[in-house]
Parts: C-alpha cells; sequence; structure tokens
C-alpha cells in the first residue's frame, strides 16, 4: 500500500470513528454536540475525497467504505427518528398552548 492510500485509510478509519461517535451522541441524547462533531466529519471527507489510491489497495478501502457507509445509513435512520420525536413533542407543546388559550378566552 502506498502512502496516499495509507492516507486513505486512515482518513476513512477516522470517518467512521466520528460516524460512530454521532451515533453515541444521539444515543446518549446529546443533540447539541453532533453540529461540531459532524463539521470535523464533513473535513475529514473534504479530504477523503481529494486523496487518491491505486488499483491494489481499491478494495481494501472499499470494503472500509462500505463499513462507513453502513454507519452513515444508520446515523440518518437514527436522526430521522430524532426528527420525528422532536416533532411529536412540539406538536404536543404547540397543541398544549391551544389548550391553555382556549381555557383563558372561557374563563371569566
Amino acid at each position: 500500500m502506498n502512502d496516499s492510500s495509507h492516507r486513505s485509510l486512515i482518513l476513512l478509519n477516522e470517518l467512521q470513528q466520528l460516524t460512530q461517535r454521532m451515533l453515541e451522541l444521539i444515543e446518549l441524547g446529546q443533540l447539541d454536540s453532533l453540529d461540531e462533531v459532524e463539521q470535523q466529519r464533513q473535513e475529514v471527507i473534504q479530504q477523503y475525497k481529494t486523496s487518491s489510491f491505486n488499483e491494489l489497495s481499491a478494495a481494501v478501502l472499499g470494503e472500509k467504505l462500505k463499513v462507513v457507509a453502513e454507519l452513515d445509513h444508520e446515523l440518518n435512520q437514527q436522526c430521522q427518528v430524532v426528527r420525528e420525536q422532536l416533532a411529536s413533542q412540539l406538536k404536543n407543546i404547540q397543541n398544549g398552548k391551544r389548550v391553555k388559550a382556549a381555557y383563558r378566552e372561557n374563563t371569566p
């Protein structure tokens, strides 16, 4: 494996770790920390896009990229669940405000 392929593998490992960290943050409910980790993740993705590798290492990198893609899919699913939960909570809050307003309007 040449130096550029080795660098690509390092970047994919880092990408995998950052993606796993994002999944952990979601599971822990620490959504405020997601943006910072996502910024780091995007930087690694950009570095990976500009890296090069030879055909010999393509299989190794391909397997690692497959793992990262699977983690990314799981991350997207988890984010969707959180979005739906937050939307439901917001709807409940809005309904509660409407009930309070209606009560105040009908109370002498």
